[in-house]
């Protein structure tokens, strides 16, 4: 058990500390320690606090507090959805203080199998570019149904426990392995799954990322510079950070699920636009998201289009489009270039 950090006798890893959102009187340090005594908190098992302080000796002291921040942010929107202080996210913030994710400069990080079922595959070789496929590219997870325009089956819908029907408005890629190479549906960088279908040569291709495989998964903190320079920094601390930290564990790419990567975002903001720029750094594949994911961070607390606020040009853009009946959803992306290249968005163009 936690009991030092509960009864408040002993603090070995400063989490107090990150109750106190600013050094004014009305800020009171104990919130978080008094949640701390009568929730979730509370109830850790010796294990979790060997590793905080794990994490604290091996980390440094800058990261251990970066990763911690959360609390504050966390304890603000309680503030101001309940107007007094208090803490309730116990279920994300559970990775921070079980050593699973980490803040590296301006993005969060974990460490984790890929979850996907599209596959990665790059070139052996270059050739001379003639009719070739672009290099890296993705081909599309088998078990997903998807509609007839390539996005996953329902996206966009909210979701219920329909079945996709088996008919034109949905199909299912396919993938096979043969001794000579991989055939399957090649996923547009876009996020969208191309109907055809190609053969890569085991002569030619390789993979690079299969289901199983080690990836950072990338968070976005909030409140802070988003931009390509804090990215790039951030990725190449991370990547050396996760190196020596986890050498047994050498990740193959960079993994983000967030409302970020929503696609229909490339229409309603300028190229210009930081998200945009982010999204652009990945390679996008199918999932069938909806509007909710979009909504919940940039609306947060109005639940009802006919009433949210237009005072953001990102704002405005979501309403008008959602008022003309047009969809909104989100995918996933992966990045495959080093931190060097970010920046340079190799995955999109008009001929993908």
């Amino acid at each position: 058990m936690l009991s030092g950090i509960a009864d408040g006798r002993r603090d070995p890893v400063g989490l107090r500390d990150f109750a106190r959102l600013t050094d004014d009187d009305n800020k009171p340090s104990a919130t978080l320690a008094t949640h701390m005594r009568h929730d979730a908190f509370g109830q850790f098992p010796g294990a979790h606090h060997f590793r905080l302080q794990v994490m604290q000796q091996s980390t440094g002291l800058d990261i251990f507090k970066a990763t911690m921040l959360d609390f504050r942010f966390y304890m603000q929107d309680y503030f101001d959805a309940h107007g007094r202080w208090g803490y309730e996210n116990f279920g994300w913030i559970w990775r921070h203080v079980t050593a699973e994710l980490f803040r590296v400069g301006r993005l969060q990080y974990m460490l984790i199998p890929f979850g996907g079922g599209v596959r990665a595959f790059g070139r052996k070789a270059a050739g001379d570019g003639s009719g070739q496929l672009p290099s890296p590219l993705l081909l599309a997870d088998p078990d997903m149904p998807l509609g007839a325009d390539g996005y996953a089956w329902g996206a966009g819908r909210e979701r219920g426990t329909e079945i996709p029907p088996e008919d034109a408005t949905t199909w299912r890629p396919t993938f096979e392995q043969t001794p000579g190479g991989w055939q399957g549906h090649v996923v547009s960088p876009y996020g969208w799954v191309h109907r055809h279908d190609d053969f890569l040569r085991a002569a030619e291709w390789e993979p690079i990322l299969q289901p199983g495989d080690w990836v950072l998964d990338v968070h976005i903190p909030r409140n802070d510079p988003f931009d390509a320079e804090t990215c790039r920094a951030s990725h190449a601390l991370a990547v050396d950070f996760f190196n020596r930290v986890f050498p047994s564990r050498p990740h193959k790419a960079l993994y983000c699920h967030t409302w970020i990567f929503t696609p229909q975002l490339q229409q309603m903001l300028p190229p210009t636009s930081h998200l945009v720029k982010f999204q652009r750094e990945f390679y996008l594949f199918p999932l069938p998201g909806t509007v909710a994911y979009l909504w919940t961070f940039v609306f947060g607390r109005y639940p009802d289009p006919q009433t949210a606020p237009r005072d953001t040009s990102l704002r405005r853009a979501v309403l008008d489009r959602l008022a003309a009946g047009n969809p909104i959803f989100d995918v996933a992306g992966l990045m495959f270039h080093a931190p060097s290249e970010w920046g340079s968005q190799p995955y999109m163009s008009d001929s993908k």
